[in-house]
């Protein structure tokens, strides 16, 4: 049962929010018509979800399960998985940036406003939850926390894509 949180930010935080940043980097640019390359920020935002990815997923069982002692605990790991996960984020942001900067398309379509609505939630998912944590307050703001990554970023950029994809 200790686990069950650390597999629902794995889940929602992790698995679903790679797989929906890794997709935004291809949809994005082609809708925007801005250059689809990989750059430096691109690469080192994906190693450091990874690693964050791979802390929650591997090393906080591990520790829980070995009830490891003093000078490794829970709140280590997920501290250091939650700076790589913000670095991430940092950088995923600033790539966001230069894409919309770049993009050929000067008219903004509906789908990409869209898309700027559900980054909102992302960016604020994150910020509830740092200051939750910083607060030691994130059972209180778990449903939130989660309303707002799995609703707000989630479902918000599948849809505002999907406005453009179907069609």
């Amino acid at each position: 049962t200790q686990a069950v949180p650390y597999h629902a930010v794995a889940g929602f935080g992790g698995w679903l929010t790679c797989s929906a940043i890794g997709v935004s980097y291809r949809l994005l640019p082609m809708f925007m018509l801005s250059p689809d390359t990989t750059r430096t920020t691109s690469r080192t935002a994906w190693w450091c979800f990874s690693v964050a990815l791979l802390l929650i997923v591997t090393v906080i069982p591990i520790v829980i399960l070995l009830d490891a002692p003093a000078g490794i605990r829970v709140s280590i790991v997920a501290a250091i998985a939650g700076a790589l996960a913000i670095v991430a984020l940092t950088l995923y942001g600033i790539d966001l940036v230069f894409l919309y900067r770049s993009r050929k398309r000067r008219k903004v379509e509906l789908n990409i406003k869209a898309a700027c609505v559900a980054l909102v939630a992302l960016y604020a998912a994150a910020v509830l939850l740092l200051f939750a944590a910083a607060r030691g307050t994130l059972d209180v703001h778990a449903g939130a926390i989660t309303y707002l990554a799995a609703f707000g970023w989630l479902t918000g950029l599948g849809l505002s894509q999907l406005y453009k994809i179907v069609p």
